[in-house]
């Protein structure tokens, strides 16, 4: 995926409105930190009716920067029961995490 520079004022209102509430969601989640990278995805297919099951996610792990002049951190999740799925689309391009209930709040990935 090809990574760019976006000028929000270039894009159509809907678009826009879009990315600025993504920085929002990204502020919550940071402790306020203003984003430094928004990724504008084109081309972007829905998830397909049929996927590839690979398995149950029994966890995550990610590293970001949470609050400003913070250093990285890894953050790892466990998923509890009902685990989700880890999913492939059948032409093996693009993973999805679907099922186990969970939702994403400020705080974090919720149960």
């Amino acid at each position: 995926m090809a990574r760019n520079s976006i000028d929000l004022d270039s894009l159509p209102p809907a678009l826009r409105k879009e990315m600025e509430k993504a920085c929002d969601v990204y502020r919550g989640f940071h402790w306020n930190k203003e984003a430094e990278e928004a990724l504008l995805i084109k081309d972007v297919e829905q998830i397909p009716e049929t996927v590839v099951v690979l398995g149950e996610l029994t966890g995550i792990t990610y590293r970001t920067v949470k609050g400003p002049g913070s250093d990285p951190v890894l953050y790892v999740h466990a998923f509890d029961e009902p685990l989700p799925f880890l999913c492939c689309d059948p032409g093996k391009k693009q993973l999805y995490i679907l099922a186990g209930g969970y939702t994403i709040e400020d705080r974090g990935i919720v149960h």
